[in-house]
């Protein structure tokens, strides 16, 4: 399969696709991550951004925020568990994961995500672990 950009003919190889990615993240001026993201994981981003809670159960935001202030490392690991089960748990979390590994690729990144921005961080790179993992499966099939 050949796909050609600029009259130039790349084989379409994973090497390749990388390149491919890149040069169209580039020329639109995004991060090559969002163009990875499904039609469900934009919305649920277009969600969190109207509120957190939204996607995210309050109560548990609420919990994840207080244990970041802490600023002790134990807390902080608590507050990405917490936010990671959080989004595993939500409408959103469920719908996006689909595959046990698509579900441990948003828990990782939404502990990450959750760590460096409670709420819209959580959720954004939960829904990227996802897609990376199911990619990822993609690719092993």
């Amino acid at each position: 399969m050949s796909l050609v950009i600029e009259g130039r003919e790349d084989r379409l190889t994973p090497l390749a696709g990388t390149a491919i990615l890149r040069e169209l993240a580039d020329a639109l001026g995004i991060s090559r991550a969002l163009l990875l993201l499904g039609r469900t994981d934009i919305e649920a981003i277009q969600e969190i951004q109207r509120s957190p809670e939204a996607v995210l159960d309050e109560s548990d935001l609420d919990r994840i925020q207080a244990l970041i202030r802490t600023q002790i490392d134990k807390q902080r690991r608590r507050a990405a568990t917490l936010g990671a089960e959080s989004l595993a748990g939500s409408e959103v979390g469920t719908t996006a994961a689909g595959t046990a590994a698509a579900l441990a690729g948003m828990k990782a990144g939404a502990a990450i995500g959750t760590v460096l921005l409670p709420g819209l961080g959580t959720v954004v790179a939960g829904l990227l672990g996802a897609s990376f993992a199911r990619l990822k499966g993609q690719h092993d099939d």
